[in-house]
């Protein structure tokens, strides 16, 4: 998450580099759920499942489904049909992400 921040920090409102700040904290909050489940000897193959396991399992958590999907449909949007993200999908999940 360094490496996000220091780019994250770094930008002006019109670069093109909010893809690389999206992705790095949308994998590092996929490491930390993986992580996570490892305690419980879980092993989740894909992202879809992962997050709703973290969901239906841990309700007293209070994670939002709603988040990690939306999350979710944006990197796999950077990562296979080339959608940028820009400063307002950034400023649209930041809070979360954080949290």
């Amino acid at each position: 998450m360094d490496s996000a921040n220091i780019l994250r920090k770094n930008l002006q409102k019109s670069s093109s580099q909010w893809n690389s700040v999206y992705k790095l904290y949308y994998d590092a909050l996929h490491e930390l759920a993986e992580s996570f489940l490892q305690f419980e000897k879980a092993k989740i193959d894909n992202h879809q499942c992962l997050f709703s396991y973290l969901c239906e399992k841990h309700p007293q958590l209070e994670f939002s489904w709603d988040f990690f999907e939306k999350v979710r449909t944006k990197r796999n949007g950077i990562n296979y049909y080339g959608t940028p993200v820009d400063s307002d999908d950034w400023k649209d999940a930041e809070l979360q992400f954080n949290l």
